[in-house]
């Protein structure tokens, strides 16, 4: 089971986020975007624990990461 996340991710500079997230094999696309969320990610993980520490221990360790939101999918 493949587990996607679509990650909304607020900071102080969307394009550090973007530098850092671009090239990480977890990372299907990275994307500035001008609404709720300065940058949007989709992410693809083998489970749902390695999904969470992506998100908590390398977007969340980014420097000017305010803030993510996650919506998951789980392909069966």
């Amino acid at each position: 089971m493949t587990t996607k996340g679509l990650i909304g991710i607020k900071a102080l500079d969307p394009y550090t986020v973007i530098d850092e997230l671009e090239g990480q094999d977890e990372v299907v696309f990275v994307v500035k975007v001008d609404s709720l969320h300065d940058v949007v990610a989709f992410v693809e993980h083998e489970n749902m624990k390695a999904l969470s520490e992506f998100v908590f221990f390398t977007i969340r360790a980014i420097p000017g990461v305010k803030n993510t939101e996650t919506t998951i999918m789980l392909d069966e």
